[in-house]
Order: C-alpha cells, then sequence, then structure tokens
C-alpha cells in the first residue's frame, strides 16, 4: 500500500500545473506572482521527500 502512495505523490509533483497551483495556494499571492513557473526546475532524485523543485524569480 505504501508504494503505491510513494507512486502517486511522485507523478502528482512531477506535474508543474500541480506544482503551481500548490505554491499559488500556499503562499502570499505577490510573492507566487513574482515567480516564474515556466522556468522552474525539477530537482527530483530518488528517495526526494520534500517538493522537489526550483521556481526562478520573473524578471
Amino acid at each position: 500500500m505504501s508504494r503505491r502512495h510513494d507512486q502517486s505523490y511522485k507523478l502528482l509533483f512531477s506535474l508543474p500545473i500541480a506544482i503551481e497551483h500548490l505554491i499559488n495556494g500556499l503562499i502570499n499571492a505577490d510573492l507566487a506572482a513574482e515567480l516564474d513557473f515556466d522556468r522552474a526546475e525539477n530537482l527530483a532524485s530518488e528517495g526526494t521527500t520534500v517538493l522537489p523543485w526550483s521556481a526562478v524569480k520573473r524578471g
């Protein structure tokens, strides 16, 4: 059962749009507007347990 949830978690957080929506819902709208999700980079590696993304400030 745990493995299935782990696979679902990894799939969900591999989608850039899911990360964008999550960040936009969690942080201040002004701060979120400064992030360029089109240039966000997936930093996932085996064993990653946190959001494996690097966002870039616009500009």
